[in-house]
């Protein structure tokens, strides 16, 4: 949570165990437990909440009151608006029309900008 913190744990995977090989507890800021609600780690959603979020989504709804359903529907979980963006970049990452979609409404944009623009697009 604290910039440069130089709290850390490393361990290396001998082939049979973790070991570790670095510890060092000591936090540049207070670590209060009620904050714990907050990490990556506790904000995580279950299946059910990400087709909710899905639906939500196809129907247009905005991300912040989507978060506010989530939240009143799972009322355990401090998620945030990133939290609604991840899952649903998640969920396009491969679907080929939504990227198709992104990069066809950016070349437009481009040209609209520009229109003595050359675009070259290699397909990879």
């Amino acid at each position: 949570m604290a910039l440069n913190c130089q709290a850390k744990i490393r361990l290396c995977n001998t082939g049979e165990q973790l070991k570790i090989t670095i510890i060092d507890l000591k936090h540049n800021h207070k670590v209060v437990q009620a904050n714990m609600k907050f990490y990556a780690r506790n904000r995580r959603l279950d299946d059910s909440a990400i087709e909710l979020i899905k639906n939500y989504d196809q129907h247009k709804v905005p991300r912040s009151i989507i978060r506010n359903l989530i939240m009143d529907k799972k009322n355990m979980k401090c998620n945030t608006v990133k939290d609604i963006a991840n899952v649903l970049n998640k969920t396009t990452l491969n679907n080929s029309p939504s990227q198709n979609t992104a990069v066809h409404d950016l070349l437009n944009e481009i040209k609209l900008a520009d229109p003595t623009a050359t675009l070259e697009v290699n397909i990879l």
